[in-house]
């Protein structure tokens, strides 16, 4: 039990090192929280944050004016679709839609080349059976944020994934053996807090995560 409990506590300390996301590194740079504050001088914004202000489509449209764009807030605007200029932000690399009425990603988000994480917390209508399969052909998404969804389960869209190196699951009603992460390519780091009770994990176990280079936050 003490082995068991000190490779628990390794495991957590060595995790606090772990799960900075890209919009973290971005925190210097000035958000702009108004659309129409941003389109008087495009080609300096690199971070909009247009959370919870219900836009009318046809601002949204001008969305292809922010060419040197590199992160994008549009959750709790309740979007149900998403306008094409979405995907002309060659630059972008951090996207939350977070707390919307989409049912699927659309395949047009394959256009995004340079994006490296997405927010899709809080969907109430997102089916994740088959609504992730345009992000596994994304070759830079690292981080993926599904916190909040209510999943009991992988997606297992997931495990088509090869480059995610990230990812949040905290607050859902998973109950799976957390050695199933291992299955998911290049994975290095996963938050499982606020779930249903997992299967109790060995210490053999917690090592052979550890071996593997997987940390696991519970």
């Amino acid at each position: 039990m003490k082995t068991y409990n000190y490779l628990l506590l390794l495991s957590c300390l060595t995790s606090l090192t772990w799960g900075q996301t890209i919009a973290d590194d971005t925190s210097t740079i000035k958000e702009y929280t108004s659309i129409e504050e941003a389109l008087k001088i495009p080609d300096k914004v690199i971070k909009l944050n247009l959370s919870n202000q219900h836009l009318e489509p046809a601002l949204l449209t001008k969305l292809s004016t922010f060419k040197n764009l590199e992160y994008l807030n549009l959750s709790n605007d309740h979007l149900s679709n998403f306008p094409n200029e979405l995907f002309s932000l060659k630059k972008l690399k951090v996207l939350d839609l977070s707390g919307n009425d989409i049912e699927r990603l659309p395949t047009e988000l394959k256009r995004l080349e340079n994006l490296e994480e997405l927010y899709l917390n809080n969907e109430t209508k997102f089916d994740f059976k088959t609504g992730l399969k345009p992000l596994a052909s994304l070759k830079h998404i690292k981080i993926l944020h599904l916190d909040n969804n209510h999943l009991s389960d992988l997606p297992k869209t997931l495990f088509k994934f090869k480059h995610l190196e990230q990812l949040y699951l905290n607050n859902n009603d998973l109950k799976i053996d957390p050695m199933r992460f291992k299955k998911i390519h290049h994975l290095n780091y996963a938050e499982i807090q606020n779930n249903a009770p997992m299967q109790p994990m060995q210490p053999l176990q917690l090592r052979e995560l550890q071996d593997f280079g997987l940390k696991l936050k519970f």
